[in-house]
């Protein structure tokens, strides 16, 4: 957490300078000004998550296997747990959600100038100053900046990786978290009897769901996959991987 909040003041002041230069030698306070500084922070707001995007924990998956595990299936949870996870940071809710609703509305404005100046031609003349002065509406985005950046990372970081050994024939499920932090749990899949996947009708619409793994020992715990991208695809992914070890095709030489 402490190295989040270092992170964060970091990206938001060097964000906030490389943005400020630009405003200031783009003579400041003069609809250019504005046009350059939103059109830079809407650069770097997609740069940065783009970047925290990439991070799907694939090198520390690859550099856990052993023998010759081999990946057959990974996926991660659902974008909507990404926006879960920052709705109940209240610090992030209202960095994250004000500056984006902004961005939006400054857009439908952008749009609707546009419209009105190049195809109806009903506004005065200068009305292109009105369109840059618009694109300030995106400034703020460097507020959501290192906040999208953190969640973003960790939500990405979270994977489910279905892995096979083609020698021992034996199935197991990787879940990975973390980003600062290395955490890694293994689930042997051949003790597992029953997988159970319950969605709602707007559940399977948005391919949204929790999984329930269930050992053969026959305890009433289950292992439960959280907010899973395409529930269904990793339900049966794992059930082949059962079904493969079980049937004693390993794909082995």
């Amino acid at each position: 957490m402490l190295r989040w909040r270092r992170l964060r003041w970091a990206l938001f002041l060097v964000s906030i300078l490389a943005d400020g230069v630009i405003f200031y030698y783009s003579d400041p306070f003069t609809p250019r000004s504005f046009l350059a500084s939103g059109l830079a922070a809407v650069i770097i707001f997609f740069v940065f998550f783009e970047v925290a995007f990439l991070f799907n924990a694939m090198g520390r998956i690859k550099g856990a296997l052993v023998g010759r595990e081999e990946i057959t299936y990974q996926v991660g949870r659902h974008l909507f747990a990404l926006i879960r996870n920052i709705g109940a940071d209240r610090l992030a809710r209202g960095a994250v959600f004000i500056p984006l609703w902004l961005a939006f509305f400054g857009t439908i404005a952008l749009g609707a100038i546009a419209w009105f100046g190049l195809v109806a031609r009903t506004l005065p003349a200068g009305w292109t100053d009105w369109l840059q002065y618009a694109c300030g509406a995106y400034i703020p985005l460097l507020l959501a900046m290192p906040f999208v950046v953190e969640h973003t990372s960790e939500w990405r970081s979270n994977q489910y990786v279905v892995v096979i050994d083609r020698a021992l024939k034996k199935p197991s499920l990787l879940i990975h978290y973390g980003v600062f932090s290395y955490n890694l749990e293994t689930v042997s899949l051949d003790r597992t009897v029953t997988t159970q996947l319950r969605q709602s009708f707007w559940d399977s619409f948005f391919a949204y769901g929790d999984l329930e793994l269930r050992e053969t020992a026959g305890g009433a715990d289950a292992r439960k996959l959280e907010a899973v991208w395409r529930p269904r695809k990793l339900e049966r992914e794992i059930r082949q991987a059962i079904h493969t070890s079980r049937s004693g095709d390993g794909g082995s030489d």
